[in-house]
């Protein structure tokens, strides 16, 4: 049961079906319920499956990166830089 409530909750987080079913397809059930799970929005979602793919991460290192706020720090925050732009 609780299965089909991820199902429901995944068909509806991401609307365009293409992009569910090659979701699917690339990353294990397990990868996609974690990275749902621990993310607010489509984009960080997208971000995490995408690094995952990219990777090539186990289930342990999108914990790790979850965790981390990886996202938030890459993706997002402010570059540092050693030199002048």
């Amino acid at each position: 049961m609780r299965n089909l409530k991820y199902m429901r909750k995944f068909a509806e987080f991401i609307p365009d079906e293409q992009k569910v079913q090659t979701m699917s397809a690339l990353l294990t059930w397990s990868h996609n319920t974690y990275i749902f799970d621990k993310t607010s929005d489509l984009e960080t979602y997208l971000w995490y499956v995408n690094q995952t793919l990219e990777n090539g991460w186990s289930l342990l290192s999108p914990k790790y990166h979850v965790s981390a706020k990886t996202y938030e720090r890459q993706a997002i925050g402010e570059k540092a830089a050693n030199y002048e732009v």
